[in-house]
C-alpha cells in the first residue's frame, strides 16, 4: 500500500498536484496567515475539543457552568474582542455549549487524535455508541443563509473526508455540526458510511496516493491544473503560478514563507 495522506491533502492533490506540491511538500504558505474566518472557526475548534476532553476523561458528558466557561476560554481572541463576527460566534458558541444535544450514552473515545497510519488524520471527536462508532465533524461559518443550509451541509456529506474517517476510525455513521453565527444556529446531519462505498473510495485514494508519493519523492513531475478557478474565485496561488510562471524562488519576493519541516501540518 502506498503512503497514505490526509484528506485535505488529497483534495488539494485533486485540484491540482503543482498547488499541493507548493504548499504542503515544500511547505510554502502566506505570510498573512490565516483570515479572521478561519481563526473564529478555529476558536470554535478549540473550545469542543476542550468540552469533548472533559467528557472523553471523565466518563460522563459536562453540564456545569464552569466547565462551559472554561470551553468558552479556549475560544477567546483578545484583538478581535470589538469584531461583530467574534461576538456573534461567542453567543452560538455559548448557546450549543449550554444546550449540547448529543446523547448520555455516546462516550467519546478520541478527541482531534492523530492517526499515523492512516495520513495523521485527526476527527473532531468520534463517539462510541450503542449502535456503534460515530465520527463528528464541527464546521463553522460566520453566515449561512437558511436557502443554502440544505447545500452546504451535502457538500460536507459528499467530501472524500466522510470516508477516510469511517476507515481510520471504523465508524458506520459520520456526523456534521455546522454553527452558524449569522443567524444564530446549529445545523446537524448524519449520513451511513456503507463498507462497499469506502472499500470503493480507498481503492481510488490509493492510486492517487501512489502519484503523490512519486511526486514526494521527486520521481514525477507535479502537473497543473486545467483549471485555475471555481466558483469562489481564483486559486490562492493564481497570481504566482500564472503571471510569475510558477517559478518557487519567487515565492519569498511575493510574500510567501517556508515552513521548517518541523512545523509543517502533516495532517492538512
Amino acid at each position: 500500500m502506498p503512503k497514505v495522506y490526509s484528506p485535505s491533502q488529497t483534495v488539494i492533490f485533486s485540484e491540482c498536484p503543482f498547488k499541493w506540491y507548493t504548499q504542503c511538500v515544500l511547505r510554502y504558505s502566506h505570510e498573512s496567515g490565516q483570515t479572521e474566518p478561519q481563526r473564529l472557526g478555529q476558536a470554535v475548534a478549540s473550545a469542543m475539543e476542550y468540552f469533548n476532553n472533559v467528557w472523553k476523561d471523565s466518563g460522563v458528558k459536562p453540564s456545569g457552568t464552569d466547565v462551559i466557561a472554561a470551553a468558552l476560554s479556549k475560544a477567546e481572541i483578545p484583538e478581535l474582542v470589538d469584531s461583530p463576527a467574534y461576538s456573534a460566534m461567542r453567543k452560538v458558541l455559548t448557546k450549543h455549549l449550554s444546550a449540547e444535544p448529543t446523547p448520555d450514552s455516546w462516550l467519546p473515545i478520541a478527541v482531534e487524535t492523530p492517526r499515523p497510519d492512516h495520513g495523521n488524520c485527526r476527527a473532531d471527536v468520534v463517539y462510541q455508541t450503542p449502535s456503534g462508532r460515530v465520527v463528528r465533524d464541527y464546521k463553522y461559518t460566520t453566515s449561512c443563509e437558511s436557502r443554502y443550509v440544505v447545500g452546504r451541509l451535502q457538500g460536507y456529506g459528499d467530501h472524500p473526508q466522510r470516508y477516510h474517517y469511517a476507515w481510520s476510525e471504523d465508524a458506520s455513521l459520520f456526523q456534521i455540526v455546522l454553527i452558524s453565527g449569522q443567524p444564530v444556529k446549529v445545523h446537524e446531519q448524519v449520513w451511513s458510511c456503507d463498507p462497499a462505498d469506502v472499500t470503493r473510495w480507498l481503492m481510488s485514494q490509493q492510486v492517487k496516493w501512489a502519484v503523490m508519493e512519486q511526486m514526494e519523492r521527486g520521481e514525477i513531475a507535479p502537473w497543473l491544473s486545467d483549471l485555475h478557478s471555481t466558483k469562489y474565485g481564483p486559486c490562492s496561488l493564481y497570481d504566482w503560478c500564472q503571471n510569475h510562471k510558477g517559478d518557487h524562488t519567487l515565492l519569498p519576493m511575493l510574500g510567501y514563507v517556508q515552513r521548517p519541516k518541523s512545523d509543517a501540518t502533516t495532517s492538512l
